[in-house]
This record gives C-alpha cells, sequence and structure tokens, in this order.
C-alpha cells in the first residue's frame, strides 16, 4: 500500500463511500490503574469489564483478518493495555502478521523487565502519556508520584531502546492546567533523548466529573497564548513534533471551534476502533454494539452492515461529541499541499511506524 492508495480511500469516504481501514487502533480493556478526573475509564468495576474480554485465543482469530482489508498499523490503548495479562503475547503474534504495531500507555507498569519484554516483543511504537514532566503530572492524573513511575519508565524504555529498536513518544493532553507549560515537555523530550512530543487538546465529553470542566478549560487569552507558542513549537522542535504541522497547527482552533468546519474526521473509515467485548467503532464516543460483534462476525461482514453505515454517516455529518485526535484528523494532511510539504516526517512514520 502506498499514499496514492490511502488518498483514492480518502476520496471515497467523504463521498460516502465504504472504505477498507488503513489503521485498527484497539481499546484492548477498559482497565485501569488510574482515574485520570478527564477520563471516566478508570472508575467502573474492573472485575466486571474484564469479563467481558476478548481473550488471547479469540483475538488470534481475529488478527489475520486485517491482512485480507489492507491494514498496516496495529495500535493497542485502553484503558491501560498494560493491565490486560496477555498483551505482550498479542503483541508479539500481531509482529508475526507483519503489521506495525503500537502501544499507547500511562508507563505507571513499566519496570525494567516489563521494558525489556517490550524490548523483546518486537512492538514498533511505545507512546506514554505525559501531561507534564514534574508534580503537575500528579495533580492531573490524580496519582501522587505518577511523574516519578513515568520518569523511571522511561528510563527504563531508553536503556533498552537498542535493543528493541522502538520508537518513543511522548503524548500531551493541553488544558488550562498545562497549556503555559508545553514547552518543558520538550525540553524534557530533548534531554532524555526520546523521540517525539505528540499534543492534543482535551475534549469535554472526556470529563468524568462534571465539575472538572471549569478546571480544564481554556478560556479565550489562553487559547491566543497557546496560539503563538505553538507557533513557536512547531519552527523550534519540528523534529520532536510526532503529528502533522496542520494537526498541531489547527489545536487552538478546535478549542474556539470543537466542529472544526472544513475538516474531515475518517474515523471508522480509515481508522477502525476495536472495544474490548469485539464490537466495532468510529472512535471511543461512537460504537456500533448492534451491529454485531468480533466474537461472532467478521470485521468486514460488521463494516458493510446497515447499522455501522449509518454510524459512519454520523462521522460524516459531525453528528458526535468532536474531538481532535491525530489518529483520525491527520487525514486532511492529504488535501493540504503546503501542510504536507512542512511534515515529511509523517512518510517516515506512514512506512515504520517510527
Amino acid at each position: 500500500m502506498n499514499i496514492f492508495i490511502i488518498y483514492f480511500r480518502t476520496i471515497l469516504f467523504r463521498l460516502g463511500f465504504p472504505v477498507k481501514p488503513v489503521l485498527i487502533n484497539w481499546l484492548i480493556t477498559r482497565r485501569c490503574n488510574l482515574a485520570c478526573p478527564y477520563c471516566e475509564i478508570g472508575v467502573a468495576n474492573k472485575k466486571e469489564i474484564k469479563e467481558t474480554e476478548l481473550n488471547l485465543d479469540q483475538i488470534k482469530k481475529i488478527v489475520p483478518q486485517f491482512k485480507a482489508l489492507g491494514v498496516r498499523f496495529v495500535t493497542f490503548a485502553g484503558g491501560e493495555p498494560l493491565v490486560y495479562e496477555d498483551m505482550l503475547s498479542v503483541i508479539k503474534y500481531c509482529k508475526g502478521q507483519g503489521f506495525i504495531v503500537g502501544l499507547v500507555t500511562n508507563g505507571i507498569l513499566i519496570t525494567e523487565e516489563v521494558a525489556r519484554q517490550l524490548a523483546a516483543s518486537g512492538v514498533d511504537h511505545i507512546h506514554i502519556s505525559l501531561d507534564s514532566p514534574d508534580n503537575l503530572q500528579d495533580e492531573i492524573r490524580n496519582f501522587e508520584g505518577c511523574f516519578k513511575r513515568v520518569d523511571s519508565a522511561i528510563r527504563w524504555l531508553l536503556k533498552y531502546k537498542d535493543i528493541g529498536g522502538y520508537h518513543i513518544g511522548l503524548g500531551s493532553v493541553i488544558s488550562a492546567f498545562n497549556f503555559d507549560k508545553v514547552e518543558n515537555l520538550f525540553s524534557y523530550a530533548e534531554k532524555m533523548g526520546i523521540d517525539s512530543v505528540g499534543l492534543q487538546p482535551f475534549f469535554e465529553n472526556q470529563i468524568r466529573n462534571k465539575e472538572m470542566i471549569d478546571r480544564f478549560s481554556i478560556t479565550p487569552e489562553k487559547i491566543a497564548y497557546l496560539q503563538e507558542k505553538i507557533k513557536y513549537f512547531l519552527k523550534r522542535y519540528p523534529h520532536l513534533i510526532r503529528s502533522s504541522y496542520f494537526f498541531t497547527n489547527s489545536i487552538p482552533k478546535y478549542f474556539r471551534d470543537p466542529k472544526m468546519k472544513g475538516t474531515y474526521c475518517y474515523g471508522g473509515g480509515l481508522t477502525i476502533n476495536i472495544f474490548p467485548d469485539g464490537t466495532l467503532g468510529a472512535c471511543y464516543y461512537l460504537c456500533a454494539q448492534d451491529a454485531g460483534s468480533l466474537r461472532e462476525k467478521k470485521l468486514l461482514e460488521i463494516i458493510n452492515t446497515p447499522a455501522y453505515r449509518r454510524l459512519l454517516e454520523r462521522v460524516r455529518m459531525r453528528d458526535c461529541p468532536t474531538c481532535w485526535c491525530p489518529v483520525d484528523h491527520d487525514f486532511n494532511l492529504l488535501f493540504r499541499p503546503l501542510d504536507m510539504l512542512r511534515s515529511l516526517r509523517l512518510l517516515r512514520v506512514f512506512k515504520t511506524g517510527k
């Protein structure tokens, strides 16, 4: 598969035709070892959640279906994916099937032994959630000692990086807590030898505790400040910024207009979410539960159901809670030639996942 095939698929998707995915974003568990106030995941009954998850044998029956669809990337997230007991075995199996594999983790469970096992698994990209490289991380994540644990995880991953050959990236959710401290992340990444930093805005629909919305929301004055800082980051740290120039530069616009007029979301089309129970969706917020589960149906069968088609129509019409995620929105870059020239590193990401 090359960039022209992806471009063709984006056009078909815009026109309302069904397309085959390029990337699978697999939320392998909703269990989490944190309870971040801007996330609704880490509060449910963990035993109940575990009982609904796909097991390793079921996953091994599902993964080979991706090849026939032309999927290139499989990324595991959650919840916290390392809480899933067979996570390393799943990564190894996907690598054996020839996919580029990513892992999105909060880093809390990464000890030296886990880092060594990750290096042996073949994982291509490890994305560590870090909103601030100091004690502010503890406050944002509602977990005392959180930054120390993440910093330790990063150091173990760096120790085994040459053996594993993986890319280490930081991912930060921008909010009122850290909008004026984002440069600290870039400084930390440069000092540590981290490969990339990915930024994205917080979404109000993420907030578990609605009383927290005011604490996370960014005022117009703060948005103006952030816009100037992002312009600076794009000039100062182009070698570190993970997402496209277009995506990163548009973060302030999202805070002003969450509907992001003039852009398209490709969730459910070029990217597909698999939920822990085997159902499919366009993103974390849009799930086609009535289309069936991968426990009983093939992936291609599900995405061709009327129920799944109705979900895609909601995506195209922006009938959703709104978000601004690079995995679903960076495809807009294909229709912005100037921004493509500013984001050539994404060609390497597409080829290697690194």
